[in-house]
């Protein structure tokens, strides 16, 4: 593009002062200069963070190297700073906690909804199938069986699964089968394997094809990880056998590997741990903390200093300053000296004449510490999509202003929970019903024939903890403006408040009315025997007037 000259000396702006200085004395010269800036700022755009003549952005970092190329050689030192940070910072440990029991608590609940309508299934048919399917699934998931290690049932894999992520960057999700033992219905097992085992067979160095442990197709699809039978040595010194898992079955085509991560840009090979972008913050600010807290310490302890001027000059050696100072000679044994120099709380030091006692005005605690923790929080709590209340589970501010830090924190949560029930939960869900299916539990025509079909067997929703309430009254009374309105149905708000499926909350409601009904508890019932009592002490109405009640008879 040809660049005018007359827009160019428009587009340079004002002249500084060696451009004038210079058009003083060549006047040529000075209107190349202010067309060679014109056509520099040209050539760059408009954005000044593009610019580089901005000491600012001089020592950024502007490479950009693709997505495996901006983490792939990172991950090592990411992964083992993430759980050094999760182990000993209380910041970083309990935001990652405050997550994994938001999002999943004492853990995610199906409540089966096929789709009736196109299988063909009256409502009631519906219902039905889906109270047995929910009788196999508690079965399956509230037992350690379910676990390929049997320590976790499927609660605590889901937690584990989560964590694992928010820690390692990702996770991987292996369906395995052992034969059936005493008591169990299902030989369907699930594997956790750790993000660190999955790597390059033999440590070979990435390719095309091969990144990270994930093999690659030409298309650049994952096919398959390599699995490593123990954890790899730091030092790259492993030797331990590899397992090609594929993603797929080679037959069938099922799924047998998930990769639980959630990339940040495409063809992302593997994830990123959640912590990444906020290491150095919260690395720093556990340093500053235990610096105070040592200060802290140190000032409460030395807090009298003795002082020694009338020294005579024979007593100027080492003996006679550490007899003048009340200090032990060197002569006195170590178990003597060690007793008299032992400091303590609310200590008393003898001093020798001529000595004299100076208190120190301590410094600490720094009246600068809270404030400045409480920005650094609220740097990290950005980072990590936490409010600052939530980081420090402490809410001080006004009703308002604490439900919209609670109803952003909620966004995240719910994120973060739909997308473990899309990845991880139904994943499980539909590999349970397919052994289900294939051992004759349940009746799922086309289930293996149909893909709509299957699709209409697995549907389900899922719900977890609520997310909390500050002034229930209030809320509950906005729910029952809502369902009243129609904006939102029972489901949806029993779901929202307890995490409970709306029918087993009718039913139980149900058969809590018939109780009292008939134990004589409810108003209703009360006041029917009220009229029932009433009713049959009536007595007749008369006209004799000495059986009328007399005024005053009874007081």
């Amino acid at each position: 593009m040809r660049l005018d000259p007359l827009a160019a000396l428009r587009q340079a702006g004002e002249p500084n002062p060696i451009d004038r200085m210079v058009s003083f004395f060549n006047p040529r010269a000075g209107v190349k200069r202010m067309m060679a800036r014109a056509a520099l700022n040209f050539a760059t755009g408009g954005y000044d963070g593009a610019r580089g003549d901005n000491k600012l952005l001089r020592g950024m970092r502007t490479t950009d190297r693709g997505a495996d190329g901006e983490t792939i050689g990172d991950l090592p030192a990411l992964r083992a700073r993430s759980h050094e940070l999760y182990r000993n910072s209380g910041f970083a440990g309990g935001a990652v906690k405050t997550t994994v029991t938001s999002v999943v608590g004492w853990g995610l609940d199906v409540q089966p909804r096929i789709d009736h309508r196109y299988l063909g299934m009256t409502t009631d048919e519906a219902r039905e199938w889906q109270r047995h399917a929910k009788r196999f699934w508690w079965q399956y998931a509230w037992s350690k069986a379910c676990d390929w290690t049997g320590r976790c049932n499927f609660p605590g894999n889901t937690d584990l699964a989560l964590r694992s992520r928010l820690l390692s960057g990702d996770v991987f999700v292996s369906r395995e089968w052992r034969p059936l033992r005493p008591g169990e219905l299902f030989g369907t097992r699930i594997q956790l394997i750790e993000a660190a085992r999955v790597c390059n067979p033999h440590n070979q160095s990435n390719t095309d094809t091969l990144v990270e442990g994930i093999e690659l197709s030409p298309e650049g699809e994952p096919v398959a990880c390599w699995v490593l039978d123990r954890f790899p040595d730091p030092m790259g010194l492993t030797a331990g056998t590899w397992t090609r898992l594929p993603f797929r079955g080679a037959k069938s085509g099922e799924a047998r590997v998930i990769h639980l991560y959630r990339p940040d840009r495409p063809n992302a090979t593997r994830g990123v741990p959640y912590l990444s972008g906020a290491i150095k913050p919260l690395r720093g600010l556990g340093m500053y903390s235990d610096n105070e807290l040592m200060a802290s310490i140190v000032s409460a302890l030395f807090t009298v200093f003795v002082e020694h001027s009338d020294l005579d000059e024979d007593d100027t050696s080492p003996i006679g300053i550490q007899e003048a100072a009340g200090l032990p000679a060197s002569g006195q044994s170590p178990e003597r000296a060690a007793a008299e120099l032992r400091m303590g709380n609310a200590a008393i030091v003898d001093l020798v004449p001529g000595a004299k006692a100076s208190f120190a005005n301590p410094t600490r605690p720094n009246g600068a510490f809270e404030p400045f923790v409480s920005a650094i929080l609220q740097e990290v709590g950005v980072q990590l999509e936490l409010p600052y209340e939530l980081v420090v589970k402490r809410f001080n501010s006004s009703y308002s202003a604490s439900m919209a830090s609670l109803q952003e924190a909620w966004r995240f949560i719910k994120t973060e929970r739909d997308w473990l029930i899309n990845n991880f939960s139904q994943q499980i869900y539909e590999w349970m019903l397919a052994e289900a299916v294939l051992r004759g539990y349940l009746e799922a025509p086309g289930f293996f024939e149909d893909p709509l079909a299957r699709q209409a067997w697995c549907g389900a929703t899922w719900s977890g903890p609520s997310r909390g309430h500050i002034q229930p009254a209030q809320e509950a009374s906005a729910a029952g403006q809502r369902m009243e309105s129609g904006l939102t149905a029972m489901d949806e708000e029993i779901s929202a408040y307890s995490g409970r499926d709306w029918e087993d909350v009718i039913e139980q409601r149900a058969l809590e009315r018939r109780m009292l009904i008939d134990a004589g508890l409810t108003v209703e019932a009360v006041a029917q025997r009220v009229i029932s009592e009433s009713t049959s002490t009536t007595v007749a109405p008369t006209d004799d007037p000495e059986k009328l009640d007399k005024p005053g008879e009874d007081d």
